[in-house]
């Protein structure tokens, strides 16, 4: 006997759909499809509309009013309901309702904190605590710590190109250059996203500074007081990335970014080796028949540091980590 099966769908679950219409309609440049499907959706309940309405307002110039809106909608709390509808936002894995609605708020505030940002109408230190917000908002999501950090590298290289009379203490003791890497490497944990935006800058920064320390030439006082503070922030970076490997970032990671890991593999300063040979070895266990003829052609390189390096490297995987095919490599 057929039995008649009847799908109920609530008001947050059409709402859903028409937010999603807005969603890419607005992308397709169809705005008044946009805009209609956004009302249809606030019309149903859904308070996760405001953030697609201001996008719809600031895509079509206007600004203020688009900051406006979202601001308003996070001052009254629009975004705490637990029915909310999930919004076009990159997470590695659907959470629970509650989690859901933290998700949405931090969309919220970390889009208000990047428009705030562009349009230039808040100063350095406010805008700061927005972009913080949204990280405390939903700590385990990736666009909250890249966000923040890229804010911070914005920072670090608008110092960077002022006459060094004029950079800051922060600039100049490598702490904005800790906080660059502290939030990239968080972001990591969380999601893979931002990827090929994070690892190649945080190698760079961190190896770069690494150079910077070992060829400092400090003749005053104050050049001596900065390279001091700029030694101890490389210390922790070191300690930091080794931690983060060892324990919560994913060897798939590094692995995104072993051709750059590989051309540094001579780099003069001990301790930052260190922690690199930390990751080449977690990445070459972890991806041996990937990993291993990168190594492989460092052994041939004309360069002895170089080589000398790479048969390091290579021993230490045989001892450590002695699966058959990292037997046969070496």
């Amino acid at each position: 006997m057929l039995m008649n099966h009847s799908i109920e769908f609530t008001n947050l679950d059409i709402a859903a759909v028409w937010l999603t219409t807005g969603r890419l309609a607005r992308q397709g440049d169809f705005m008044t499809t946009a805009f209609n499907s956004v009302l249809h959706a606030e019309r149903l309940g859904d308070n996760a509309s405001k953030i697609e309405y201001s996008k719809l307002l600031w895509k079509e110039g206007h600004h203020r009013k688009a900051i406006q809106n979202l601001r308003g909608a996070i001052d009254s709390n629009a975004f705490q309901t637990e029915d909310i509808v999930p919004v076009n936002i990159s997470v590695t894995t659907a959470g629970r309702g509650d989690d859901q609605t933290y998700k949405v708020k931090c969309h919220a505030q970390l889009l208000l904190a990047k428009w705030l940002d562009r349009a230039g109408q808040t100063q350095s230190v406010s805008l700061k605590e927005e972009y913080v917000i949204g990280v405390q908002t939903y700590p385990r999501w990736d666009k909250g710590h890249y966000y923040l950090g890229r804010w911070y590298l914005k920072l670090l290289e608008s110092e960077k190109r002022l006459p060094i009379s004029k950079q800051s203490s922060e600039y100049l003791s490598g702490s904005l250059i800790k906080l660059v890497i502290e939030n990239f490497v968080r972001s990591t944990v969380y999601g893979t996203k931002y990827y090929y935006q994070t690892l190649p800058k945080i190698l760079t920064l961190w190896l770069d500074m690494g150079m910077e320390v070992m060829n400092n030439t400090s003749r005053t006082a104050r050049d001596k007081e900065f390279n001091d503070h700029r030694l101890q922030y490389l210390e922790y970076i070191n300690k930091y990335l080794k931690r983060y490997t060892s324990e919560r970032m994913p060897a798939f990671a590094w692995y995104t970014a072993f051709p750059q890991i590989i051309t540094r593999i001579s780099h003069p300063n001990k301790n930052v080796w260190d922690a690199l040979q930390t990751i080449i070895i977690r990445v070459g266990a972890s991806y041996p028949q990937q990993a291993l003829w990168s190594l492989l052609a460092v052994l041939h390189s004309t360069q002895d540091d170089r080589r000398v390096r790479g048969t390091a490297v290579l021993q230490k995987l045989r001892v450590s980590h002695a699966p058959t095919h990292i037997m046969l490599f070496c």
